[in-house]
C-alpha cells in the first residue's frame, strides 16, 4: 500500500482489524486473553505468597536481633536482613520491576515503602501504571498488589 496513492485507488483501504498492515495499531497493545490473565493471576499470587513468607519473618528477625545485642544479635539481624531482601526480590518481580530493587531491603521498612510507591509495570505488556492500579490500562492484565 502506497501512502501517496489516492484513496480511490483499487486495493487502498483498511486491513482487517485496523488501517495498518497486519491490522495492528501503532502504540496500542492487544488485550490479554482470559487464559493468559488467569495464568498471570496465579503467578502474581505465588510471588505475593513468597514475598510475604520471606519478608515478614525477615522484619521480625531484624527486630529481635536488634533487641538481643551482641554477636548473636548481629547474626540474627543479618539473617533477618537477608530474608527481607530475598522476600523483596519476589515483591519487586510482583510489581514488574527488576530484582535489583530488592536491595532497598537494606533500608528495612523504609525500603519496603519506597518499593511500594514506585509505579508498577505490567508483566504482560511492560506498560507502567500507578502504584495503586489493579489492572493494566493498556492490555487489561492483572497487576501485582
Amino acid at each position: 500500500m502506497n501512502p501517496y496513492e489516492s484513496p480511490n485507488h483499487p486495493g487502498h483501504g483498511p486491513h482487517p482489524g485496523g488501517p495498518y498492515p497486519g491490522g495492528a495499531y501503532p502504540g496500542r497493545v492487544p488485550p490479554i486473553h482470559p487464559e493468559q490473565a488467569a495464568a498471570l493471576a496465579r503467578e502474581l499470587k505465588r510471588l505475593n505468597t513468597m514475598s510475604f513468607v520471606l519478608g515478614v519473618p525477615g522484619i521480625l528477625l531484624q527486630g529481635a536481633g536488634q533487641n538481643m545485642g551482641g554477636a548473636i544479635g548481629a547474626i540474627v539481624t543479618l539473617g533477618g536482613t537477608a530474608m527481607l531482601v530475598v522476600g523483596l526480590v519476589f515483591y519487586a518481580k510482583l510489581r514488574g520491576r527488576h530484582p535489583a530493587f530488592a536491595l532497598l531491603g537494606l533500608l528495612s521498612c523504609l525500603g519496603l515503602l519506597i518499593l511500594y510507591f514506585i509505579p508498577k509495570s505490567c508483566l504482560h505488556c511492560k506498560t507502567s501504571s500507578s502504584f495503586s492500579a489493579r489492572q493494566c490500562p493498556a492490555c487489561g492484565a492483572p497487576l501485582g498488589s
